[in-house]
């Protein structure tokens, strides 16, 4: 990430020296770039670009604080830089090479600052920033008893035929478990209505398998943002996802098998998400289990830029929901899944402390802890200091309704 523009020092003293046509032009450039002009007025249209209401707010807010920092850099009046037209080449260097620092220190903030920013979800106003929100059914995990005898291969050969579609058959993630009579079918991709399982469902039918006898065991839920200006959107949403009690193992990864933290700022966040990393949230292949990362690719191939989007994603046993795990039952199936994907923010009660902490840092603030009472006698299932995201959460369940209809008989 640059938000700053840093301006080319590689010229030569000398050819810097003789620019400069008078004292007063030599004052006025200097004091140009110690003071940040250039930062302010060139570099902040592109260091916030969204659109909107949120653009004013982000940009007012950013703006302010660079202020601030420029306020305190001039109030120490001997940083005060004053050259003559006639100053010499070496005594120009140092006085440039000091601009250079603290020029490259501002951009640092700023970069600090933009990252903050982006990562709080209060900062958010996802209908004016132009962000599209779709929930989509990554995969569901089917599973099934025969009443004709037949083999695994033998399935696998007849969806091949009737379907087209060879990620049925895949033996590492994809394929096809027999446990007696009973198989399983993992990671049937790409569900968006009924009528995109009504094929298996025929095939399956050749071995006796009714509609209602065919279960959902495993089912991967994700939020698609489009649209979105920066990755820290992702801290965004890790910050704020409401997870489950005891969720723990949080982390960045690229291998599965390399465990690394995840970073306690959201600018070393950011540049982990920049460099390709994930996160995670559970072991993978736990009862529930959360990804977050940037989606560019499916199935091994890119996708053109217009569809890369923010995806945050939930993986569940459905045995956690509680409810009847039929094939026939999957819209309720589907708002469990989605239920596991609700956000939360500040609530009222946040102190100044607790606003800056949640600003400055990285953790699972939405995390549900045991259920208790709240000194207003109202059961919570999160500390005091936050609260559901009703906003978000309605605009997601409206969607959620919306697909949840696609599979209704």
């Amino acid at each position: 990430m640059n938000a700053i523009y840093t301006p080319n020092y590689t010229a030569s003293s000398h050819h810097v020296n003789s620019i400069y046509e008078s004292e007063a032009e030599t004052l006025s450039k200097l004091d140009s770039l110690y003071s940040g002009q250039d930062l302010v007025k060139s570099s902040m249209g592109k260091a916030v670009s969204v659109g909107g209401n949120a653009q004013e707010v982000l940009t007012a807010r950013l703006d302010d604080e660079l202020d601030q920092l420029l306020l305190e850099s001039l109030a120490d009046e001997g940083n005060i830089i004053t050259v003559s037209s006639k100053i010499s080449d070496e005594d120009l260097e140092q006085q440039l090479q000091g601009m250079r620092q603290r020029y490259a220190d501002n951009a640092n903030h700023a970069d600090e600052w933009e990252a903050e920013i982006y990562s709080d979800i209060h900062n958010y106003d996802f209908k004016a920033m132009g962000i599209e929100i779709k929930p989509v059914i990554d995969f569901i995990t089917l599973q099934f008893e025969v009443k004709k005898p037949t083999t695994r291969h033998c399935i696998k050969k007849y969806l091949t035929e009737k379907t087209g579609t060879r990620y049925y058959i895949e033996s590492d993630k994809n394929g096809i478990e027999q446990s007696g009579n009973v198989f399983t079918i993992k990671q049937v991709h790409d569900v968006r209505s009924r009528k995109d399982l009504k094929a298996i469902i025929q095939c399956l039918e050749r071995y006796g398998v009714t509609y209602s006898d065919i279960k959902v065991i495993r089912i991967e839920a994700s939020l698609d943002f489009y649209n979105a200006k920066s990755k820290a959107l992702l801290t965004a949403l890790y910050k704020s996802l409401a997870y489950i009690e005891g969720s723990t193992n949080q982390r960045v990864y690229k291998n599965e098998k390399v465990f690394t933290p995840i970073p306690e700022t959201p600018v070393n966040l950011l540049k982990k998400l920049e460099d390709g990393y994930c996160i995670g949230v559970n072991p993978d292949g736990s009862l529930a289990y959360h990804t977050s990362y940037c989606k560019t690719t499916d199935r091994g191939l890119n996708l053109p830029e217009s569809e890369h989007r923010f995806r945050t994603e939930v993986n569940c046993a459905v045995s956690e929901f509680g409810v009847n795990n039929s094939l026939s039952n999957l819209p309720e199936i589907i708002q469990c899944a989605f239920d596991r994907l609700k956000f939360t923010r500040l609530s009222k009660n946040a102190t100044a402390d607790d606003k800056k902490l949640y600003r400055e840092s990285v953790a699972m603030f939405g995390k549900q802890t045991k259920e208790h009472y709240s000194i207003s006698r109202h059961k919570r299932s999160f500390n005091q200091t936050i609260t559901k995201n009703g906003e978000l959460n309605k605009a997601i369940s409206r969607k959620v309704s919306d697909l949840k209809r696609n599979f209704k008989e």
